[in-house]
């Protein structure tokens, strides 16, 4: 298994301010009705290639890749799999994060950031000079627990983007049943940076959420227990959102049909009187 030195991070926690607009203006539970999700069994559309196309490799841009990766997956019925352009949304998210330190070095974003560049300009397929808005998001909203996490999922079919202080023993995840788990907490050991990372499953019958990670091969995906999305999110300074797509705009109403008018025809009898009769059409 990989180790920290052999990957790299880029998340920035959220500042003081901004997690008051999270938790106040723009919660989650403020805009979709907390309705106890039955049976979460879910798992998003997801691409084989997806895991190289958004494999960040050396560079701090998992919020870009990240980010990349969800709209991938929300976008992968409607649009078929997309290669996005995971870069140039971290950079715009690097220019417009009101964050100096980033302008120019490559040190990391927030997830915020990421959000707005979906959510103002959308999203650069690989190949392409200009954003196009068909690929980013309405807007987004902020989860603060793994109940609204299965909400997320189960209700809506949304995934989830997280942001996260990743803990050195997260590097070497524990198999069961032949499944990735993160290691049971006593274990997770001291932060060794920060990460974001998106869920693309959601399970009841397992318990928890799965993270697919933006490392390429080297990294499984991760199932994370209901009750440590919980600690995460509550204790360990983690972050959570979801993103609501564009609503596809409606199709025109159809040009209305003006009703038929009976052609009258005019006629003369024997006696030369003049009548006439209406030619309707006979439907057999």
């Amino acid at each position: 298994m990989i180790t920290e030195n052999d990957v790299r991070f880029g998340w920035i926690p959220s500042s003081d301010e901004k997690q008051r607009l999270h938790d106040t203006r723009y919660a989650f539970t403020l805009f979709f009705p907390m309705v106890y999700a039955q049976a979460v069994e879910y798992t998003f559309p997801y691409d084989a290639r997806f895991i190289s196309w958004y494999d960040q490799d050396a560079k701090n841009a998992c919020v870009g890749a990240s980010w990349s990766q969800y709209m991938a997956m929300c976008n992968f019925e409607e649009l078929g799999p997309c290669d996005y352009d995971w870069w140039t949304l971290y950079r715009w998210a690097c220019l417009h994060d009101d964050d100096p330190s980033n302008d120019k070095a490559d040190v990391g974003t927030y997830l915020w950031a990421g959000g707005d560049c979906l959510r103002k300009v959308g999203h650069w397929l690989k190949g392409s000079n200009t954003p196009d808005i068909i690929h980013g998001i309405k807007s987004y909203y902020w989860i603060k627990s793994a109940e609204e996490c299965r909400t997320a999922i189960g209700q809506h079919k949304r995934p989830l983007e997280f942001g996260v202080r990743w803990h050195k023993g997260w590097m070497n995840p524990v198999l069961k049943n032949g499944e990735y788990w993160l290691p049971p907490r006593a274990k997770w050991g001291p932060v060794v940076g920060g990460h974001a990372i998106c869920a693309d499953a959601g399970s009841d019958q397992r318990g928890g959420d799965r993270w697919h990670n933006t490392w390429g091969a080297d990294y499984p995906p991760v199932w994370v227990s209901y009750e440590d999305i919980d600690y995460i999110l509550t204790q360990d300074y983690g972050e959570c959102c979801v993103a609501i797509d564009i609503e596809p705009e409606p199709e025109p109403d159809p040009d209305p049909v003006e009703a038929a008018v009976p052609e009258t025809i005019f006629g003369t009898d024997e006696d030369g009187k003049v009548y006439s009769w209406k030619l309707e059409e006979v439907v057999a």
